[in-house]
């Protein structure tokens, strides 16, 4: 489960806060990554929603 929190949080990272990804991806479009990601880590239960409240938000 860890493994798949980090590729979750990597994914978002590089969606939301990459530089060059800002280019191809709106606001709107990081905002749905943000979510998409919290809906996974809610679904794997209590622990990774203490690891989503330290994940910057919004990009």
């Amino acid at each position: 489960m860890t493994y798949v929190l980090i590729l979750l949080v990597t994914i978002y990272l590089g969606t939301a806060g990459g530089p060059a990804m800002h280019e191809f991806y709106s606001k709107a479009a990081c905002e749905d990554a943000g979510l998409a990601a919290k809906k996974a880590f809610e679904d794997t239960g209590k622990a990774t929603l203490v690891a989503w409240k330290c994940v910057p938000k919004g990009g």
